[in-house]
C-alpha cells in the first residue's frame, strides 16, 4: 500500500485505538509520533524534561522525520502540512465536553514519575489533581483545555492567545477559518459514530478492526472524583465556554454522518 498518512490526534479521542486499527489494516513504511511546540503555549522549560519526553517534542516542522509513511501526534494542522505536504490528513473528534472531562480524569491518574518526567510542564498538568472548575479556569493550561480542536486547526493564530482563553469576540472569524481547515482533511471520524469502523474501512478500501486501547486507568481512591459534586453551575459554565467552538465543529461533522446529536452528560 503506497498511501501515506498524517494523523492529527486530538487528546482523548480514542486516537491510539484508531492508530492501532490503521496499522493493522495497512502496511505503512515507517512511523513517527510527537508533540509540536504549539501544545505548550509560552512554556519554555524543555531542558527540564527527561530524555524520552524531550525527544517527543519537535520545536519546528523541520524536526519531524520526512521519510515516514505515518506521522501522528498531538500536533497542529500547520505543522503536519509543512512537514508532510503529500500525506493524507486524518483526525477523529469527540463531543468536546466529554473529551475535556476525560482529559482531566486521565491527567489525575498520572503517577508521580509521570509528572516528574515532564519537569515544570508536569507541575502544570498536576493541576488536574484539583477540582475540575479550577482546572478549566487555569490560563496556563489553555492550549490543552480551551477549544483545543480550533487551536490544533489554526495555531499559530493572532486571535488565539497561547497562555489565555479565546475571546468570544473572535468566535465568528475563528469558527469560519476552522471549518475551512477541517474541510481540507481526507478523513474525519467521530468517536460516537457507531459506523466509524465501516467508514474507515471504506476510506482505506480494506477491512478494519477498531479495538479499545490506552483507556484511562482506574483512578486511586483519593483521586477518583464524584462528578455530581464537581458539576457546579460555575463549572458547567466553564465546560461550555472551553468547548463552545469545538462543539460547533463536532455538530457539523455529526450532521454530515447523520449522527443523532443530543446533549450527553460529560463523563
Amino acid at each position: 500500500m503506497s498511501r501515506r498518512f498524517a494523523f492529527m490526534h486530538v487528546p482523548k479521542t480514542a486516537g491510539i485505538s484508531f492508530t492501532t486499527a490503521l496499522r493493522g489494516a495497512t502496511e505503512i513504511p515507517g512511523e513517527t509520533f510527537g508533540f509540536d511546540r504549539h501544545q505548550f503555549g509560552s512554556f519554555d522549560g524543555f531542558a527540564q524534561l527527561d530524555e524520552l519526553s524531550r525527544s517527543l517534542v519537535r520545536m519546528c516542522a523541520s524536526d519531524w522525520p520526512r521519510e515516514v509513511g505515518f506521522a501522528r501526534g498531538h500536533v497542529t494542522l500547520g505543522t503536519l502540512r509543512a512537514a508532510y505536504p503529500r500525506h493524507e490528513l486524518l483526525t477523529v473528534l469527540r463531543e468536546p465536553r466529554a473529551r475535556l472531562v476525560s482529559l482531566w480524569r486521565f491527567w489525575r491518574g498520572q503517577s508521580e514519575a509521570d509528572f516528574a518526567s515532564w519537569g515544570a510542564w508536569g507541575e502544570r498538568t498536576r493541576a488536574a489533581r484539583g477540582p475540575l472548575g479550577r482546572f478549566l479556569a487555569n490560563p496556563l493550561l489553555a492550549t490543552q483545555t480551551d477549544n483545543v480542536l480550533v487551536r490544533l486547526l489554526l495555531a499559530p493564530h493572532p486571535l488565539v492567545p497561547p497562555d489565555g482563553f479565546i475571546p468570544p469576540a473572535a468566535d465568528r472569524l475563528l469558527l469560519a477559518a476552522a471549518r475551512t481547515a477541517l474541510a481540507g482533511f481526507d478523513f474525519v471520524g467521530l468517536v460516537e459514530d457507531r459506523a466509524l469502523e465501516e467508514r474507515l474501512g471504506r476510506f482505506l478500501d480494506r477491512p478494519v478492526r477498531l479495538g479499545r486501547h490506552n483507556v484511562t486507568r482506574p483512578l486511586p481512591a483519593e483521586w477518583e472524583p464524584v462528578l455530581e459534586q464537581e458539576m457546579t453551575p460555575a463549572t458547567l459554565d466553564l465546560l461550555e465556554r472551553r468547548s463552545r467552538l469545538d462543539a460547533e465543529l463536532w455538530r457539523g461533522v455529526a450532521a454530515g454522518v447523520k449522527l443523532e446529536v443530543g446533549h450527553p452528560e460529560p463523563g
